[in-house]
């Protein structure tokens, strides 16, 4: 753990450097014409719950960002060109009044990330290839139904891979791969269990879909994907241990207006721990509801 907690540290200084480097060239960047910036607020609400789980809750969802937007960027589009988003923060968050008054916040998922860059290139028959870079992107997450009671994953960086296919004006394929790369995580449970901590080796993500514009006010997106980590460290108690993440989704989601959005998604996601016969618990989620964008 001295070895791991080592490392970290290290990488950790690294990173900052790093950061130091950005910033400058950011900065710079930000006198450029051609650009405009502001700020990203989202603020939504719906339903969220386990099925077979008797868990359903009040949804409550918020996200911020400081965004660099090239001029003619909207939110909404298809697709649009370079932008720089800083402090990041997107956050799920279920209350249930008719639940177990004890279990305080059963469900919630939090992801920060303190800066990261797109670009996305417009081919000449109107394809887009886009490619994003995240400086240590953290997640958040607890839920007491897959005996969850937190989890905090931080990686050192992360990268994203996308591209959108036109069939006509109105309808696009998409398709995107996002990887993230070393860091830490801590896992630890509602029963007795005590806590996993060890070093993130990676997790992937990958999804595809399809958008269609019904007019310039209305954009319905449908998608399919997956993600999992792979983390290598030890239990309390338990020795050394393997743990993962995983999940798998479809998603509806319907941009109204550029400032409104309709979304349902059906997930079944767990973790799994090797120590100990943990094994892996699981559960189907079904979310939904409407957010405002200002």
């Amino acid at each position: 753990m001295r070895l791991w907690n080592s490392l970290f540290t290290q990488s950790i200084r690294t990173l900052s450097v790093l950061f130091s480097a950005v910033l400058a060239s950011t900065s710079i960047a930000q006198a450029s014409d051609g650009f405009h910036t502001r700020h990203m607020i989202e603020v939504g609400t719906g339903m969220e719950g386990a099925i077979g789980k008797d868990s359903f809750g009040i949804l409550l969802r918020v996200g911020y960002s400081y965004n660099r937007l090239a001029e003619d960027s909207l939110p909404g589009e298809i697709t649009g060109p370079e932008q720089l988003i800083w402090a990041h923060f997107s956050g799920d968050f279920s209350i249930s009044p008719w639940g177990d008054p004890n279990a305080g916040l059963p469900y919630m998922n939090i992801h920060f990330t303190p800066v990261k860059n797109s670009l996305e290139i417009i081919r000449d028959n109107g394809d887009a290839i886009m490619g994003e870079l995240r400086a240590l992107p953290i997640q958040i997450k607890r839920d007491i139904r897959i005996d969850q009671n937190a989890m905090v994953k931080v990686s050192l960086a992360g990268v994203q891979f996308g591209l959108t296919r036109f069939q006509s004006d109105q309808m696009a394929l998409i398709a995107q791969v996002a990887v993230d790369l070393l860091g830490y995580k801590m896992s630890s449970y509602v029963s007795e269990r005590g806590a996993f901590h060890g070093g993130h080796i990676g997790g992937i993500a990958a999804e595809g879909g399809a958008a269609y514009l019904v007019n310039e006010d209305f954009l319905v997106r449908l998608v399919i994907g997956g993600e999992a980590d792979l983390n290598l460290g030890g239990n309390q108690g338990g020795g050394f241990a393997v743990n993962s993440d995983l999940a798998a989704y479809v998603a509806l989601k319907a941009d109204l207006y550029r400032f409104l959005q309709l979304f349902l998604k059906l997930t079944y996601f767990g973790n799994c721990n090797s120590a100990n016969s943990y094994g892996c618990d699981g559960a189907a989620q079904l979310i939904g509801g409407i957010t405002v964008l200002f």
